[in-house]
């Protein structure tokens, strides 16, 4: 009896394994990736360090196909720290970071933006773009 349940066991696993796994299924594409356009064209119209102030100014503009889904655009930035941080949010298609700094000769930052939805989706992120902030001399 011990050997019976052992065999059917077995090839009840056996069984299983062959026919019990599909075939891979094909990814859906991400729906809110439309719903929530990307912005393209990120620039830096000024990149600025007050000295007075001991602050740097970057103004950054970007386009969108449409704004009639956004709520409003997280602007991400790295330099500062070695990672990407939120730096605020906008709810046009510019945005002025000012913060305090204590550099030496240049800082280098990178942006990138990530919109979101209306309807809480968020979409696809902007390409990032790297600015340079120069100390006067």
């Amino acid at each position: 009896m011990k050997n019976y349940l052992k065999i059917s066991l077995l090839l009840s696993v056996i069984l299983v394994i062959i026919y019990g796994c599909e075939g891979p299924s094909e990814i859906p594409s991400p729906t809110h990736f439309d719903r929530t356009p990307k912005p393209y064209n990120l620039v830096a119209d000024s990149a600025k360090y007050d000295t007075t102030a001991g602050k740097a100014r970057v103004y950054l503009r970007w386009e969108i196909s449409s704004m009639s889904n956004i709520n409003y655009f997280e602007v991400q930035r790295k330099g500062l720290y070695p990672v990407f941080a939120r730096a605020g949010v906008s709810e046009v298609t510019t945005y002025v970071d000012s913060f305090a700094v204590g550099i030496t000769d240049t800082l280098k930052l990178s942006y990138y933006l990530i919109p979101n939805g209306k309807d809480r989706f968020v979409g696809e992120s902007s390409d990032i773009l790297s600015v340079n902030v120069i100390k006067p001399q």
